[in-house]
């Protein structure tokens, strides 16, 4: 580290120079540039990170102060302090896509880049403590995040995109284990763990939500949007692995379960058993541990007057990628399994930024008939922790 201590006692003497600011940003330019040279080598395995005696967690913090030194030295302490790229949230809320194929022919698969400051919240200092889900709403996005060591656990925290700082961190349960990838639709935010159960919140009051019911069934990630009145809510993962959808149907009222005729309420597609003869452009289902740890569902409605169609969203690492599935032949009364074939792959890029991508923490916002906006995480909570907003 005494490396790093005489390279910036250099740069504060250069700022006593008229000419410090093209000399600094010339210095540290290159400097970054170097450190993210080689991080980039040793996440793709042809070397290793310098041994400078310091973990990953400090190794992202130094870079990360590195980036504000830069700033500092340009004495632009805007570029320093804010977060970064910001959409317009629309007035209204928007339930479904008026052509999915249009919309995501639309996307832009470049990322902009949000940052937010965790304002108190607590650093993840492992792997093992990390976000899982993302989801976004009038301004605010969501995020969940697992720590079982702490009292502080398992929480949910509300990040304010104007202000670009965490603004409230909520308990969600004590007890129960790894809060999931998240959705929400309306203004009902699910969030599935993995343990026995899956709660539901209101968030009319955006930094506040409020809870309001719970299932007894978990998932690795969930899903949820209108269907035939009520809501549809598919979870994915089980105990037994990552192969299995579960499909359940919920009153829009107090979000309880609706049974059938013969008592039961879940429908349950299992991957083996899916005819994949008609998957376009990968006959392989990525739902290993590798891959799915956050998925969305979407309705598509053409007019007001046809038919609704429903598509399941799942996102993935190698490669980072919004996997696109049409869903079809849902039956609530024979409890069949429903035809789910994929029919699209979208590629996107991510910046060099570490530990980040659809796996730590991907979700969806419908900002308009045609328009969708899709995030994802870093890993870890951070001083400054980023979000791509594609």
């Amino acid at each position: 580290m005494k490396m790093f201590k005489k390279f910036f006692a250099f740069l504060l003497l250069l700022r006593q120079t008229n000419f410090r600011q093209q000399i600094n940003k010339i210095l540290v330019i290159v400097f970054l540039l170097t450190l993210v040279t080689q991080t980039a080598n040793a996440q793709a395995g042809e070397a290793e990170l310098p041994d400078w005696d310091i973990d990953g967690y400090e190794w992202r913090e130094f870079l990360e102060n590195a980036w504000l030194d830069y700033w500092d030295a340009l004495g632009d302490t805007e570029n320093r302090g804010r977060g970064g790229y910001i959409f317009k949230p629309t007035a209204s809320t928007h339930n479904y896509v008026a052509d999915l194929s249009v919309a995501l022919d639309m996307l832009d698969t470049e990322p902009e880049l949000f940052r937010f400051d965790r304002n108190g919240a607590e650093r993840c200092p492992s792997d093992a403590f990390h976000i899982q889900g993302i989801a976004y709403y009038n301004g605010y996005y969501y995020l969940t995040r697992s720590r079982e060591d702490k009292p502080y656990n398992e929480q949910l925290l509300i990040v304010s995109q104007c202000q670009a700082k965490v603004v409230n961190k909520m308990t969600l349960d004590k007890n129960l284990y790894h809060p999931s990838g998240i959705q929400i639709y309306d203004t009902i935010l699910v969030v599935p763990f993995n343990a026995d159960s899956t709660k539901f919140y209101s968030v009319k009051n955006p930094t506040n939500p409020r809870y309001i019911n719970s299932i007894p069934y978990m998932g690795q990630c969930a899903g949820i949007t209108e269907y035939q009145g009520n809501y549809l809510v598919a979870l994915f993962g089980d105990e037994y692995g990552r192969d299995v959808i579960k499909f359940y149907q919920l009153s829009t009222g107090s979000l309880k379960l609706i049974k059938n005729v013969s008592g039961k309420e879940e429908i349950k597609w299992k991957e083996g058993g899916q005819d994949k003869n008609n998957w376009t452009p990968y006959k392989t289902w990525q739902g290993t541990d590798k891959h799915y740890e956050n998925m969305s569902l979407i309705k598509e409605v053409a007019s007001p007057s046809s038919t609704p169609k429903y598509y399941l969203l799942m996102y993935h690492n190698d490669p980072e990628a919004i996997d696109v599935y049409s869903l079809n032949g849902l039956d609530f009364n024979s409890l069949n399994p429903p035809d789910i074939q994929m029919i699209r792959r979208i590629k996107v890029n991510k910046p060099w930024l570490i530990n980040s991508g659809f796996r730590n923490g991907g979700g969806m916002y419908i900002e308009g008939s045609y328009y969708l906006r899709f995030f994802s995480t870093e890993k870890r909570i951070f001083n400054k922790t980023y979000i791509n907003v594609y």
